[in-house]
C-alpha cells in the first residue's frame, strides 16, 4: 500500500512537472547588428488599458527608432510575415505567431526602403482579431513582441526603376540598406470574453 501511495505521489509530481514545461517568456532572441545597433524596435498596446474584448482588434503600433548618430537605410516592408514576424504568448504558455508571407518580389527594384534620420523613427500599426483563425486567442492574459529583420543588402533609389533599368545604370541607382535584426520589447495584453461596454 506504501510502494502505491508512492507511485501516486511520484506520477503526480511528473504530471506537475510537465505543465511546468510550458514556457512563461519568449524564447531568446538577440539583434543582430548592424541593425540592432542602430535601430531599436518599439511595440506598444494602443488598446486602452491592454484590454481586447472578443469584438474588437488588438491594435499593435511598432516604431522602428534610429539610435544611432547618423541617418540609417531601411528596408521599408512592414507587412507581418515578411521582415515582420508578431510574436504571441499566452499567460499558459501557448505560442502564436504571423505566418511568414513571401515577399512580392526578390529583385532590387521591387524593395522599397525609408531614409530615417537619427532620433527619428518610422512605424506601422497592426489589428489582430481574437477571434481570427489564425490566432484563435481566448480570453486570458498574454504577453507580445516583434522580431524586425531584414537578409537583403540594397535597393534602389526609386519604386519607378525596373530591373533593366537597375542593370544599365548600375550603381548610380543602388543604395546600401541596413542588414541584421531588431527585437522589440515585451508588452502585455488581456482578452476579455463578451463585448466592451459603451
Amino acid at each position: 500500500m506504501r510502494k502505491l501511495a508512492l507511485l501516486l505521489l511520484f506520477c503526480a509530481g511528473c504530471a506537475g512537472a510537465r505543465a511546468a514545461e510550458a514556457p512563461r517568456t519568449f524564447q531568446r532572441a538577440d539583434s543582430v547588428a548592424p541593425l540592432g545597433q542602430n535601430v531599436e524596435a518599439i511595440i506598444s498596446v494602443l488598446n486602452i488599458d491592454g484590454l481586447v474584448y472578443e469584438n474588437e482588434p488588438l491594435v499593435l503600433e511598432l516604431k522602428l527608432a534610429n539610435v544611432s548618430t547618423s541617418s540609417v537605410n531601411l528596408n521599408n516592408d512592414l507587412q507581418p510575415g515578411r521582415l515582420v514576424v508578431i510574436e504571441i504568448l499566452s499567460e499558459k504558455g501557448d505560442y502564436k505567431r504571423s505566418p511568414d508571407v513571401p515577399l512580392a518580389s526578390d529583385s532590387l527594384a521591387g524593395r522599397r526602403y525609408a531614409v530615417v534620420p537619427s532620433g527619428v523613427f518610422i512605424g506601422r500599426q497592426y489589428q489582430i482579431r481574437p477571434s481570427d483563425p489564425l490566432w484563435q486567442l481566448p480570453a486570458g492574459a498574454y504577453s507580445v513582441r516583434v522580431v524586425y529583420r531584414n537578409p537583403h543588402r540594397f535597393a534602389v533609389v526609386s519604386e519607378h526603376l525596373e530591373e533593366g533599368d537597375v542593370r544599365r545604370l548600375g550603381e548610380k541607382v543602388v543604395v546600401q540598406l541596413q542588414t541584421g535584426s531588431s527585437v522589440s520589447n515585451i508588452e502585455q495584453f488581456r482578452v476579455m470574453s463578451g463585448q466592451r461596454k459603451r
